[in-house]
């Protein structure tokens, strides 16, 4: 899995993660220390998550930080925008949004990253620290 945070105009306090391939324990503690570090300035993030091939987990360690590490951002995060291409996966969105009310999650085709940048630019809440 590949970080980059991303400062663009259009969308402000933006972390955007690429997937390919398996994630680990470090990857997973990295995207929560960029959530982190946007949040303590007292601002909700976005996050643009771009699913390219997900390789499952690094090992049971892997899987067991996944779910630390989302525990923990779940409430720092305003909007999630996933970009993936199987149809599939993106017919989550309703379940996501039942398990994680006060976090937006929506999915996007592959080719429409600019959709879900325009989407994740639209509102804005400030944190409560």
């Amino acid at each position: 899995m590949s970080l980059t945070v991303v400062q663009a105009n259009s969308v402000p306090r933006l972390v955007e993660c690429t997937i390919d391939g398996a994630v680990s324990e470090r990857q997973m503690q990295e995207l929560h220390h960029r959530v982190e570090a946007i949040y303590s300035e007292g601002n909700l993030v976005r996050v643009l998550c771009e699913l390219q091939n997900f390789g499952g987990f690094d090992g049971i360690s892997g899987f067991v930080a996944s779910i630390r590490e989302q525990v923990k951002m779940l409430p720092m995060i305003e909007k999630f925008a996933v970009v993936v291409g199987s149809e599939w996966l993106a017919k989550l969105g309703a379940i996501d949004n039942a398990i994680t009310p006060n976090t937006e999650v929506k999915y996007f085709a592959n080719n429409d990253t600019d959709a879900a940048l325009d989407w994740l630019a639209g509102g804005h809440r400030l944190a409560t620290v």
